[in-house]
């Protein structure tokens, strides 16, 4: 049975469907998001960190 791929961006290793699937949303993905802080529990992100969450597959 098949298990889903991990990465370790410390490592600089990234899930090759992940990105593959990044490449082919990134026309189509959001471009501007306001902080994640406002929701849910657990640590906050500033607006920076959220922008490069959303990207964090593009241009692996």
């Amino acid at each position: 049975m098949p298990h889903p791929q991990l990465g370790d961006a410390g490592r600089n290793v990234w899930p090759e469907l992940f990105v593959k699937l990044s490449t082919y949303l990134k026309p189509i993905g959001i471009t501007e998001h306001r902080p994640f802080e406002y929701g849910g529990i657990g640590p906050r992100f500033d607006l920076e960190r959220s922008q490069a969450w959303l990207r964090r597959f593009h241009d692996r």
